[in-house]
């Protein structure tokens, strides 16, 4: 009779190599990462969340900050794909010139992001410390404002030039990315605090930053 081969062993690493696997680890990564932090999960936790060997999660990665990479890497390509189908065929400046009519058109994104409120949540922690991780967060800005210019120049409105870019960059990050994964961040302590649902919670942040960073985007697309 064929001996099992033990948890661990080369074996047991390869009867366990998938698809599967290597999505576990993340998504047990992902969770572990907003929970504890980066520092304070470890590698063993991550195989115990995953229900795998720790042999599986260095033959897919080579280390706990080769997954927080792939983590953002892939929270910046979901974020690209949603934020280029929001914008209708049809869209003109026009279209938004209420809060309501705002809303509508960005609901699929603060969708999203409330879908990837642990990767938000991870980039927050991560982009407060002095760590090669910033990196991350840098890239993901400069993604989103290129999309923007994309977007500009889709509908022939005047895009920044490269004089305005560290503007537009500054006010991506500080008004935009920053407060959506703070309020992540906090919901549920502020949720318990004002004694309400997370639903409300977010129906009041998100006239408050469709108010604020939404309509200053789009007023500075019409002041050109």
């Amino acid at each position: 009779m064929a001996k099992t081969p033990e948890r661990g062993s080369p074996d047991a690493t390869a009867r366990e190599k998938s698809p599967d696997s290597r999505n576990r680890i993340l998504t047990a990564a992902e969770k572990l990462f907003a929970d504890k932090g980066f520092s304070g999960a470890r590698v063993d936790d991550i195989a115990r969340q995953a229900r795998v060997n720790k042999a599986l999660i260095y033959y897919y990665f080579k280390s706990k900050e080769d997954i927080l990479e792939e983590l953002m890497e892939t929270l910046i390509n979901e974020a690209m794909e949603v934020v280029n189908g929001i914008v209708p065929r049809d869209f003109s400046l026009e279209s938004l010139s209420s809060p309501e009519e705002r809303e509508k058109i960005m609901q699929p994104l603060f969708g999203f992001l409330r879908k990837r409120a642990n990767l938000l949540k991870i980039l927050l922690a991560e982009s407060l410390k002095e760590s090669s991780h910033n990196e991350t967060v840098f890239r993901l800005i400069s993604a989103i404002v290129e999309r923007q210019n994309e977007f500009f120049r889709r509908f022939n409105m005047p895009a920044p030039n490269e004089e305005n870019k560290a503007h537009q960059i500054v006010g991506e990050f500080f008004t935009g990315l920053l407060p959506l994964a703070g309020y992540f961040a906090m919901e549920e302590r502020w949720s318990a605090f004002l004694d309400i649902s997370r639903d409300q919670l977010w129906d009041i942040f998100l006239k408050s930053f469709i108010s604020s960073h939404v309509s200053y985007t789009i007023e500075g697309i019409a002041k050109g």
